[in-house]
């Protein structure tokens, strides 16, 4: 009879720090325990030290001799062979696991060859006889049978052994037919939100804030009711962004069932979605009063038509349903840029207006054609006179039937001069001439005005360098349809124009001259770059500064003034390490949301108009969010400090306050 089979321990696998430049690098971490866990925490089996990875970032656990990895909802995720795991993925030798910055090359055990039975069937050869014939064919039997058991046990060790070491991947019966490796997705968390099944009210408005990861970088983060989009935020920037923050405001209109998603896509044109609550909206349906049903006109004997003696062009209520009237043509722009501005007249040396929002149509009645472009005259309520122009250029809008819109003569820009005043005043009189107030340099100093005039809400940088009141260089960050200005010594300076959306840099050299005002613009959109030399600059004039000025200017925070009507909120970081943080700005100004990465030790000026407004901070690991209202004249502060996970904000004639939450 054969010997039991001897039962082998299970085999230990092993991972080795590959992560270049690390001091520890090609040291063995054995999996002895059932489980071992990977975090930012002492206590993990193995602790890693870094803001990139989470207090408890992801386990690896046995099942039977086979080793997985599990993410365990890291705000980086986990990535394996650099594809990112959303369940139990089971491991093979020379796999390459990424956390954060760390590399982890996986060591497995050599496959031990199933042992089989040492024991051998012996059959002692003794003289068979005539008595003993019987009993031979049972042993012969007997032994056939055990050679049969044991090809069997044979084929089923085999069996299993390719199975379960084919890629270290699950059997067939596990999976999907059609299932195949995990696309490179982005991970969804969601920050904030209402319950899975919860009720709301009609026209009360819910928040929902996600966090999107991916190591090929975030582009897109959508917010889906019901399977229609409904609100968007995009990446602005040239760099990869590997996580994206949004926030988004939504309010049901009706009374019903609403189911609200997310949905992220990253640097490949891959989307992943995760469903946020199924909301039930309830109250009553907020309609408008329904107009009165005119009266039925049936038994009204219509007036016969006056006699002509020539036939009149004008259509009759009297002519055939049958005939088929004339559709008007009408010249229309559709809007494609997420913020289109709408200025006094054709180019962006006229003031802002209003403001149109991607997916506005509005009929196009007019157009120029400027030296910087053709612009359209267009019909809209966003301004006071129901008229303003917008740029022409392609990729910020869609027209269709230009073919019929007349040339339109545009209005006259004001000359920035020292002898600017009314005309064509009825009666002048000395005492009612009005002064207009007039922007001039410093005795012996250059005034340089830099001038963000975007088309679409876009930013700018324009760094200096050379000359006395700059030295190594100086970045400039100039927010949309804003400017700074600069007092500069006489010397000789060199400026480069970038803006991230174009991926371009323009320089030019220049000479600061005493007594002179400079204003250097950029149209971010278009790649347009300009320089303008004065003596001095009225007030409301070609590049001049937009604020009036105010017998009761409000006070400074921190150095900064609000413009008039507007507010400034300052946001910053502030870290002790070098450690960079990220903030998102919704609602307001920025509408769904614009983010914004912050280096360390840097600001962002941001100019909004008054109204509510929520800010989320973030960073490897933690976010933060608050809401608040701005109101004109305000600066309000806002800094975090990314390694102690603490955001503050600080309001007027407050004190600054931590606002985690």
């Amino acid at each position: 009879m054969a010997d039991a089979p001897e039962q082998s321990d299970r085999p230990i696998w092993k991972l080795r720090l590959t992560s270049e430049g690390d001091p520890a690098e090609g040291r063995v971490f054995p999996i002895t325990g059932e489980t071992f866990t990977i975090g930012r925490e002492l206590f993990h089996d193995i602790p890693l030290d870094d803001l990139h990875i989470s207090k408890t970032h992801a386990r690896l656990s046995y099942e039977g001799e086979q080793l997985l990895i599990e993410d365990l909802n890291s705000v980086n995720g986990t990535l394996v062979n650099d594809a990112p795991i959303f369940e139990p993925h089971p491991l093979q030798p020379d796999d390459v696991i990424t956390l954060g910055p760390f590399t982890f090359r996986v060591e497995g055990p050599e496959q031990p060859t199933p042992k089989l039975s040492q024991a051998r069937v012996q059959t002692r050869v003794h003289p068979v006889g005539p008595a003993q014939r019987s009993s031979g064919r049972v042993m012969l039997l007997l032994a056939a049978i055990g050679l049969l058991l044991f090809l069997i046990a044979i084929l089923a060790i085999g069996g299993y052994w390719l199975l379960s070491n084919r890629d270290f991947r699950p059997s067939r019966a596990e999976l999907p037919p059609t299932e195949t490796a995990a696309p490179r997705v982005p991970a969804i968390v969601v920050n904030q939100a209402p319950a899975r099944t919860s009720q709301a009210k009609v026209d009360q408005s819910i928040i929902v804030q996600a966090t999107a990861s991916d190591p090929t970088g975030v582009t897109r983060m959508e917010l889906w009711v019901n399977e229609r989009q409904v609100d968007q935020v995009v990446s602005k920037l040239a760099q990869n962004v590997p996580s994206m923050t949004a926030a988004f405001q939504w309010k049901p209109e009706t009374p019903g069932e609403y189911l609200i998603e997310i949905r992220a896509y990253n640097q490949g044109g891959l989307m992943s979605a995760v469903t946020v609550t199924n909301l039930t909206a309830v109250g009553v349906q907020n309609t408008p009063t329904p107009a009165p049903t005119a009266i039925p006109t049936a038994t009204i004997t219509p007036l016969p038509p006056p006699p002509s003696p020539t036939p009149t062009a004008t259509m009759s209520p009297t002519l055939s349903p049958t005939v088929p009237l004339p559709t008007p043509r009408l010249a229309l722009l559709a809007v494609n840029s997420p913020v289109l501005n709408v200025r006094e007249g054709p180019g962006t040396q006229y003031g802002i207006i209003g403001q149109l929002t991607q997916g506005d149509g509005v009929e196009i009645v007019g157009q120029a054609e400027t030296t910087r472009g053709r612009w359209w005259q267009v019909r809209t309520d966003v301004t006071a006179t129901g008229l303003g122009w917008v740029s022409a250029e392609p990729g910020l809008g869609t027209a269709i039937n230009t073919d019929i819109v007349p040339v339109v003569a545009a209005l006259q820009v004001p000359t920035p001069t020292s002898t600017a005043s009314p005309v064509d005043t009825p009666t002048p009189t000395p005492t009612a001439t009005p002064t207009v107030p007039v922007i001039r340099a410093p005795s012996g100093k250059t005034l340089l005005i830099v001038s963000n005039r975007s088309l679409a809400n876009l930013p700018a940088r324009l760094t200096l360098s050379g000359g006395r009141s700059v030295g190594g260089g100086r970045e400039i960050d100039v927010d949309p349809n804003s400017q700074v200005e600069l007092v500069l010594e006489p010397d000789f300076y060199r400026a480069v124009w970038s803006a991230a959306y174009r991926g371009f840099a323009r320089g030019v050299d220049f000479t600061a001259v005493p007594g002179k005002v400079m204003v250097m613009w950029i149209v971010p959109e278009d790649g347009l770059t300009g320089t303008d030399l004065y003596d001095e600059l009225a007030v409301g004039g070609v590049g001049a500064p937009t604020a009036t000025p105010s017998a009761t200017p409000p006070p400074a925070v921190g150095g900064y003034v609000a413009p008039p009507g507007k507010a400034l909120l300052v946001v910053s970081n502030r870290s002790l390490t070098n450690v960079f943080g990220l903030v998102t700005v919704s609602g307001g100004s920025f509408a769904g949301g614009e983010q914004m990465i912050l280096n360390a030790n840097t600001e962002r000026v941001l100019e909004i108009a008054p109204g509510n407004y929520r800010t989320i901070w973030g960073t490897a690991g933690f976010t933060a969010g608050h809401e608040f209202r701005a109101t004109a004249g305000e600066v309000i502060l806002g800094w975090i400090i990314p390694e102690n996970e603490q955001v503050f904000m600080q309001f007027p004639g407050q004190p600054p306050r931590q606002i985690n939450n």
